[in-house]
């Protein structure tokens, strides 16, 4: 964490290396349970997502063959998890929601089963929890 601290403030970082440490940091996060590092950094990864959804030209050329399964479809699925677990370990469910709000529920060949009860803990933490059962 120390050493992206000191290259994001030493060094201009192009969108995708920005996407790969926000990732890593989020992991990070994860193994010293630091809920609230875990949230930042699950919210500025769909952020850098976002952007390369958006620009995918500018961030194929972006793409670092080391760290390119940070980009993938089921790294950002797997963010989108951790960001929901760390939104409801501090009781922040609506922020919660948009990270679930971001899971493909109806893509098929999705497993949605690694999700589902977190996804549970986000849903008891509404009073209006029939209607959003309905939703996801």
């Amino acid at each position: 964490m120390e050493q992206m601290a000191v290259l994001q403030e030493k060094y201009p970082l192009l969108e995708a290396t920005k996407l790969v440490f926000c990732g890593l940091q989020a992991e990070l996060a994860l193994e010293q349970k630091d809920m609230e590092e875990m949230l930042g950094n699950a919210l500025e990864y769909i952020t850098w997502w976002d952007w390369k959804q958006q620009h995918k030209a500018e961030a194929a050329v972006q793409q670092v063959f080391n760290f390119s399964q940070y980009g993938t479809d089921s790294y950002y699925y797997h963010i989108l998890h951790i960001g929901a677990a760390a939104a409801n370990e501090l009781e922040k469910f609506r922020t919660a929601q948009t990270f679930w709000n971001r899971v493909p529920w109806k893509l098929e060949g999705f497993d949605a089963s690694p999700y589902q009860q977190d996804l549970r803990n986000t849903l008891q933490g509404y009073k209006r929890i029939q209607l959003l059962q309905k939703q996801y």
